[in-house]
C-alpha cells in the first residue's frame, strides 16, 4: 500500500505584461446583470451577477499610449507587494496484492483539486467582467477559484489460467468534465439593468447598440457531467518453445460501449430582443452542452507478439 501527497505550483515561471499607462482608476462601476432563466441552470437560472466594471467613456483605456512592461510574474508581483495563488494539490492511494500462480490485483484512487487566485490583475488595471464578476453562488469574484476534490479511481488485475491462458482487465472511473455557461448579452440587456457597455470613442450608434459583454452563468457553481466508467479486458495464450515465446492476444476495449462525453460546448447563447421594453432573458441555448468529443465506441482487437 502506498500513500503520496503532492502539491504542484502552477505557472511559477510565467510572464506578465502590464500596460503601465492604465490602472484600475480608469474603470468605473460596479454593475449587475440578471441572468436568463433555464431549467438546466442552478435553481432555474435568473440569478444576479454583480461586480461588472467598464472602461470610463473617453477615458485612458481608449486614449492612452501603451507602455507594456513584461517580466516574470512572480518578480513583478513581489515588487508590488502582491501575491499569486495558483497550485494543484492532493493525494494518491495505491494498493497491490499478489496471489498464487502469479495473479495480482492493483488499484488506487487519486484525489486532487486546483486552487487559483488571480485577482491581482484587477490591481494592475484589468478589472473587467472576466475577473471582477461576483458569483451569486459563492459570493467570490471569478478570479478566485477553488475546485472541489474529485476522485479518480483505477483498478487492474491479471489471472493465470491453465494451459498458459491469461485473463486481465482494467477499470477506471474518471470524473466528468466541468460545465461552463458563457452567456453573451447585448447593449439592450445592459441598459435594462441600468448601465451601458463601453465602446470606443466615436463609435456609431449601430456599433454601440451591438456592443456585447459576457458572464459565466455557472461561475463558482461546480457542475459536472456524468463520470466515465470504462472496462477493458484481455485474453491471451502463451506458447513457449526453445527459449522463445509467442503470445496471441484478444482485447475488448470499452466493454460497456460507453459514449462518455469528455468535452462539450460551454457557449450558453445570446439575448438580443426586448419585449415591451423588458429584455427577453431566454437565449437560444440549443447548442449549450453539445458534445464535441466522446469516448471511442467498443472495439475488438487481436494481436500477436513473438519474443526471441
Amino acid at each position: 500500500m502506498g500513500l503520496n501527497y503532492f502539491r504542484r505550483i502552477l505557472g511559477g515561471n510565467g510572464l506578465l505584461t502590464d500596460n503601465r499607462n492604465v490602472g484600475p482608476e480608469d474603470y468605473y462601476g460596479t454593475f449587475c446583470v440578471t441572468g436568463p432563466k433555464d431549467s438546466r441552470l442552478p435553481d432555474g437560472g435568473g440569478q444576479q451577477f454583480c461586480g461588472i466594471r467598464q472602461p470610463i467613456p473617453n477615458g485612458k483605456v481608449y486614449t492612452a499610449t501603451t507602455d507594456a512592461y513584461t517580466t516574470f510574474r512572480r518578480n513583478y508581483l513581489a515588487d508590488l507587494g502582491l501575491e499569486e495563488t495558483n497550485y494543484n494539490h492532493g493525494a494518491d492511494i495505491t494498493v497491490r496484492s499478489r496471489f498464487a500462480n502469479g495473479a495480482f490485483i492493483q488499484g488506487g484512487v487519486s484525489l486532487s483539486r486546483t486552487v487559483s487566485n488571480t485577482c491581482y490583475t484587477q490591481q494592475l488595471g484589468n478589472p473587467l467582467t472576466a475577473t471582477s464578476v461576483v458569483s451569486p453562488f459563492t459570493g467570490k469574484q471569478s478570479c478566485e477559484d477553488v475546485a472541489p476534490f474529485l476522485p479518480d479511481i483505477k483498478l487492474l488485475g491479471s489471472y493465470n489460467l491453465p494451459w498458459q491462458f491469461v485473463f486481465s482487465a482494467t477499470y477506471q472511473r474518471t470524473p466528468g468534465p466541468s460545465q461552463s455557461a458563457t452567456w453573451t448579452f447585448n447593449q439592450a440587456i445592459a441598459n435594462a439593468n441600468g448601465w451601458t457597455i463601453s465602446t470606443t470613442p466615436g463609435s456609431s450608434n449601430t456599433t454601440i447598440a451591438n456592443a456585447t459583454a459576457s458572464v459565466d452563468l455557472l461561475q463558482g457553481k461546480f457542475q459536472y457531467d456524468d463520470p466515465l466508467n470504462q472496462l477493458d479486458i484481455r485474453g491471451a495464450r502463451r506458447f513457449i518453445f526453445g527459449g522463445r515465446r509467442l503470445e496471441l492476444t484478444a482485447d475488448l476495449y470499452n466493454v460497456f460501449n460507453s459514449a462518455w462525453v469528455f468535452s462539450e460546448s460551454g457557449a450558453f447563447g445570446t439575448s438580443t430582443t426586448l419585449s415591451g421594453g423588458v429584455p427577453v432573458l431566454s437565449p437560444n441555448a440549443a447548442g449549450w452542452l453539445k458534445p464535441t468529443n466522446v469516448l471511442n465506441s467498443r472495439m475488438f482487437k487481436v494481436g500477436m507478439q513473438f519474443d526471441f
